[in-house]
């Protein structure tokens, strides 16, 4: 029947401009561990273009020791269904990055992975934990200071309250007493 076929083909060409137009990095990748596919926003994240990934593995995409780990995703999403994980990425330029990926299983095995780049989040997340614990010192000191002031005021409270010679209360202790009555 044309008519299925034309729609079939419409659909295909619908799914593949909203994949094109993903903010995401999303990637096709075949049981044999090469991409088949990569949007736009993929190729982005690594500084690279769509049809250059094409055929390639995770070697020279992600960090040293990372393949090993995406193989071991891969085997986990296709189990459970879908798996969260943060890899590390490789740019064209030698760069690093972060970036929080979602591996799916496809039918007909392999899987479909999206990317998105969280190094900004992370280097926030590094600057935020850093703050916190200057904060922490911060307070720790505070806390020894406030210690040392009460100690000196009770010390002067008690100066100023008694003879230092005798070590009896005072004229001014006297007077504060006479007061309260």
């Amino acid at each position: 029947d044309v008519t299925a076929q034309k729609a079939s083909e419409f659909e295909a060409r619908e799914h593949t401009r909203i994949l094109e137009n993903a903010l995401e990095g999303i990637a096709r990748i075949e049981p044999d561990g090469t991409i088949s596919y990569a949007n736009t926003s993929f190729a982005e994240l690594f500084g690279r273009s769509p049809d250059s990934l094409l055929g390639q593995t995770c070697e020279g995409l992600l960090a040293p020791g990372e393949c090993l780990r995406l193989a071991e995703l891969k085997l986990r999403a296709v189990q459970l269904g879908k798996v969260n994980a943060e890899v590390e990425g490789l740019r064209a330029n030698g760069a690093l990055f972060q970036a929080d990926a979602t591996l799916v299983p496809r039918d007909g095995g392999g899987v479909y992975l999206f990317l998105r780049d969280e190094t900004e989040r992370a280097t926030f997340q590094g600057q935020l934990e850093s703050q916190l614990l200057a904060i922490s010192e911060m307070r720790l000191e505070l806390e020894a200071r406030t210690t040392e002031l009460e100690w000196a005021n009770a010390i002067l409270a008690r100066e100023a309250t008694t003879d230092g010679l005798t070590g009896l209360a005072n004229h001014r202790n006297f007077q504060e007493r006479l007061a309260d009555l």
